[in-house]
């Protein structure tokens, strides 16, 4: 919004990647919280020494965020808004002082736009598989005590002849 949009002037000046910039921001902001809790849970795993499943969690995860990214460009495409900027405006800029047509911002900034839903998606599915390993019962946590405990007492006998240095 307009409150975090002083932020975009540390990067650049150029008023067309601003506006680039200005819808990822908010897309950036909004995903800080998923993408903390994804660190957290992946803390807890590698401290339980789960690091066959954060592998396979892993793939599953980026798998999905691939198909959900090339889903994407494959609907954009299909519905014919590939190459139409932020504000839906062509991205195609005829630049009459160098005399060359130059793309603002790649292919499309649809593209630069689904490339981050595609990394919150990667996100989420880290954080659905983390949160599934944590809250199972047999899991490195015990979140709603479910365990149940099978300590067995044992005795202790001393013998009194002899004595311990």
């Amino acid at each position: 919004g307009n409150i975090s949009g002083f932020l975009l002037f540390c990067f650049t000046n150029d008023v067309m990647t601003q506006n680039a910039l200005q819808q990822l921001l908010v897309i950036v902001i909004v995903a800080q919280p998923l993408n903390s809790y994804v660190f957290a849970a992946d803390g807890i795993i590698q401290g339980a020494s789960e690091f066959i499943y954060e592998a396979k969690s892993m793939v599953l995860s980026v798998l999905v965020a691939i198909g959900s990214f090339i889903g994407l460009e494959y609907y954009a495409s299909i519905i014919g808004i590939t190459g139409t900027g932020i504000t839906g405006t062509d991205t195609n800029i005829n630049s009459s002082s160098v005399g060359t047509n130059v793309a603002a911002a790649g292919p499309s900034f649809d593209t630069l736009i689904h490339v981050w839903y595609g990394l919150i998606i990667l996100q989420f599915m880290r954080a659905l598989t983390s949160s599934w390993k944590i809250i199972e019962a047999d899991g490195p946590i015990d979140l709603f005590a479910r365990r149940t405990s099978t300590s067995k007492t044992t005795t202790t006998t001393t013998n009194d002849d002899e004595s311990c240095i």
